[in-house]
């Protein structure tokens, strides 16, 4: 898929404004790269924005997750304990930056 294709399948399910919380990349060896901003969003519309983004994403691609954690860790201990989807292979919090998890997605 090609970074163009996932870009307008994101403005799909994040119409307006909402776009903002998404940015996709694309790495050298040419896998998809998406961060995703949950900041302001309730557990249940983080949820669904999650399930929505690699649900519509077919191809293997890295998606980090911008979740925050200095005003609370609903978000973080909901996309590290509590998100199941049988596509996620691998996640951590980044070293860096303690608000960011990436996920490796298959």
């Amino acid at each position: 898929m090609m970074k163009e294709q996932i870009v307008a399948k994101m403005m799909f399910i994040l119409p307006g404004e909402e776009g903002k919380r998404c940015h996709v990349s694309v790495d050298d060896a040419g896998q998809a790269k998406v961060m995703l901003d949950l900041h302001r969003l309730d557990r249940y519309k983080a949820a669904r924005l999650l399930n929505n983004v690699i649900t519509i994403i077919r191809e293997p691609f890295t998606l980090e997750v911008v979740h925050g954690y200095n005003r609370g860790t609903v978000l973080r201990t909901y996309v590290n304990e509590e998100l199941v989807n049988k596509r996620i292979k691998t996640r951590y919090i980044c070293n860096y930056n303690e608000g960011v998890t990436v996920m490796k997605i298959a």
